[in-house]
């Protein structure tokens, strides 16, 4: 893999996080790198409502709440065969509407910023695609979905690749929405990274291998099995003796008194694979609890990087699992601090920090902090 495309790709996401570059012209960049010039488009944004009334004959029912979340759509351009081989297209919005499968249709939307505990989760990213898609008569779409700091690439699935035109809805039946999701725009995880740099184009002569080559690496059995090879890869790293990783029995002495180290690796996965799941499935576990900068406005001494810090585990991932998950919200509560003997004593469903106000982990009020939990459902979680 090519090194420096990696880091084109961060840099040209980081300029568009920090507005240095326009939504087209971050776009007209990021495939650059991937060794593609789209066909041009306008810097202007377009009427989404408008054209979206004048192109289809029905809304659906999600159409006003996008509309209410929307600040402006964009016509990036199309990729097509003429464009793979660099050669000039003057493409507009009117092609959409005669034209049949002779590329992808570029949309590019910037939504409203999410707020700390409503981030916009997966359905209505996916009603937005659809949207483009019926918009898009004769062209798959693939939608760059923008909000905040997050961006979101999206494409829908069309029937047996060939359009049925209908009377009530001008377009055929739209299957499943795959995305790559909530990537992190000055930030990106690594394997982002890695899937943004799969869709280069360097080895496709058509659109047709441009299609089939995005449509890998979007599968979602790809994604999956690619996922669970890291994880296993990373279980088997974990248990190397010159990492000297351990968990101890007893937290109050410096000596590697654990145990069945593999159980212990094991039950780490599986709890952060559920709460990551979690957090996909509708945004059930808020995005505070895996953004570094919300964490250090919240614990005291928050070093993401630190090997002997245990302050996000102690200080949330414990309450988020015993005090949160494995209690209703009307009941959740701060143990009383610094009382051996209180009703809190030995009960481990209960909010915690430590027993010293000079040695707590967390700097916001208790009150404050039990508030960022309360999106988060009572499941009757059972620890093993």
């Amino acid at each position: 893999m090519d090194i420096q495309q990696k880091y084109d790709i961060r840099d040209t996401f980081a300029k568009f996080a920090n507005h240095e570059v326009t939504f087209v012209e971050c776009f007209d960049a990021f495939f650059e790198t991937l060794n593609m010039q789209i066909s041009a488009s306008s810097l202007q944004p377009i009427d989404f409502r408008q054209y979206y009334t004048e192109t289809t004959e029905s809304a659906p029912q999600y159409f006003e709440e996008i509309c209410q979340n929307l600040q402006n759509t964009y016509f990036l351009g199309q990729i097509t065969d003429s464009t793979l081989h660099r050669q000039s297209l003057n493409s507009n919005t009117e092609n959409l509407r005669h034209r049949n499968y002779e590329g992808f249709v570029l949309f590019g939307v910037e939504l409203k910023p999410p707020t700390e505990n409503a981030h916009y989760n997966r359905t209505f990213l996916a009603n937005i695609t659809r949207c483009l898609n019926r918009i898009s008569f004769f062209n798959p779409v693939i939608a760059f979905i923008r909000y905040g700091n997050y961006l979101t690439i999206s494409a829908c699935e069309r029937t047996n690749y060939v359009r049925e035109i209908h009377t009530a809805t001008r377009g055929e039946k739209l299957g499943k929405v795959s995305m790559l999701r909530d990537i992190h725009l000055i930030n990106p995880h690594r394997g982002h990274i890695d899937i943004l740099q799969k869709l280069s184009f360097a080895d496709c002569k058509t659109f047709n291998d441009v299609y089939d080559k995005w449509q890998r690496v979007f599968s979602t059995e790809t994604l999956t099995e690619s996922f669970y090879k890291e994880v296993f890869n990373w279980f088997m790293w974990a248990q190397n003796e010159d990492l000297d990783v351990y968990f101890p029995s007893d937290p109050k002495t410096e000596d590697d008194d654990s145990k069945d180290l593999e159980e212990k690796l094991i039950r780490l996965i599986t709890r952060m694979i559920f709460v990551w799941f979690l957090k996909q499935k509708d945004n059930l576990i808020p995005s505070w609890i895996f953004d570094t900068d919300s964490l250090k406005g919240i614990l005291k001494d928050f070093d993401p990087m630190s090997e002997t810090n245990g302050d996000y585990y102690n200080a949330i991932i414990q309450n988020l699992f015993f005090a949160t998950l494995n209690k209703p919200i009307s009941e959740r509560t701060f143990a009383e601090a610094g009382v051996a003997n209180s009703q809190h004593f030995g009960i481990k469903t209960i909010f915690r920090d430590t027993t010293k106000p000079e040695t707590d982990r967390i700097k916001i009020s208790k009150d404050d902090f039990v508030k960022r939990f309360e999106s988060v459902p009572f499941l009757i979680w059972r620890t093993v």
